[in-house]
């Protein structure tokens, strides 16, 4: 399924991203209208892609940083 998001105001060409991995067509329907109601309230959040390493730098480690003692940080 393609979400066309508008166009790009820097470049003008469409903005578009594809959502797959729905087990029937009425689930990707019914996804379709989920995202479109998003989209329409400004609540939709473009799927990011990144690695694990990424998450674990830029999410997790400053979050338990807190709970761990120096040395399992440095180790971290």
């Amino acid at each position: 399924m393609v979400l066309d998001l508008g166009r790009d105001p820097a470049t003008g060409k469409r903005r578009r991203t594809w959502h797959s991995g729905y087990h029937t067509r009425k689930d990707a329907e019914k996804a379709r209208t989920a995202l479109l109601a998003d989209l329409d309230r400004g609540s939709y959040v473009e799927p990011q892609a990144f690695t694990f390493g990424v998450y674990l730098t830029e999410s997790w480690l400053p979050a338990v940083k807190v709970r761990l003692d120096a040395s399992t940080w440095s180790m971290y």
